[in-house]
C-alpha cells in the first residue's frame, strides 16, 4: 500500500519467506500458514535487503486466527498495519472497506446515486468491521467525508458472493 516504495521482500525471524518475496505496489498475496506466535518481521528492498523500512517488529498471531499485514503511507514515513480477518459466513457476503492512503482525509462509501451511505467517516488508518450483505452486485463510490461531491474513487461494480469475506482496501496516495 506505500505507492513510492520499491519491490519489497518478508523476512521472517532472519529468514525471507519466498511467497512474500518481490512484492510490488498493489500486489496481494495469498495466506502464509505459520503456528501461533510471536515473530520477527521487517521488510527490506528486494534489490538491496540491507534496506529494510520497516522492522524488525514483533508481531503475534493467535492459532486459528487470519491476519492482513499491509504496508501504508509514502516510503519515508512507511508503516505495518495489522487487521485480523473474518471469516466467511452462509447465507450472506461479508466485506469491510480499510482506509491505507495516508494523505486522504476520511471518506464515506455511498451507493453510485448517493442516495446512501454504506460507509461513513473512515479515517486513515482505519478500517471497518464486517458488514454483512445479500450476495449481488454493488456500484460504490468513495467520497471525502467533509464534501461528497468529492469523490477520488470508483472501485466499478462489485461482486460479491453469498459465503464469501471480501477486503476492500483504499491504498495509495492523493498527491501521487
Amino acid at each position: 500500500g506505500s505507492p513510492d516504495a520499491p519491490s519489497v521482500d518478508v523476512f521472517v525471524n532472519d529468514g525471507k519467506v519466498d511467497a512474500l518475496s518481490g512484492l510490488e505496489f498493489g500486489k496481494i498475496t495469498d495466506y502464509v500458514k505459520v503456528p501461533a506466535g510471536t515473530y520477527a518481521i521487517k521488510v527490506c528492498a528486494t534489490a538491496d535487503n540491507t534496506v529494510c523500512p520497516i522492522g524488525p517488529v514483533d508481531l503475534t498471531f493467535e492459532a486459528g486466527k487470519k491476519y492482513t499485514v499491509a504496508a501504508s503511507d509514502l516510503l519515508a514515513q512507511i508503516k505495518a498495519n495489522v487487521f485480523v480477518d473474518g471469516n466467511a459466513k452462509n447465507g450472506v457476503a461479508r466485506a469491510r472497506v480499510v482506509h491505507l492512503s495516508a494523505d486522504t482525509p476520511a471518506v464515506d462509501v455511498l451507493t453510485q446515486d448517493k442516495s446512501a451511505k454504506v460507509v461513513e467517516n473512515l479515517a486513515y488508518p482505519d478500517a471497518t468491521g464486517y458488514l454483512d450483505l445479500p450476495a449481488g452486485d454493488y456500484d460504490l463510490i468513495v467520497c471525502a467525508n467533509a464534501d461528497n461531491t468529492v469523490c477520488p474513487l470508483d472501485p466499478g461494480s462489485l461482486a460479491l458472493k453469498s459465503g464469501v469475506a471480501y477486503g476492500v482496501f483504499a491504498v495509495g496516495s492523493l498527491a501521487q
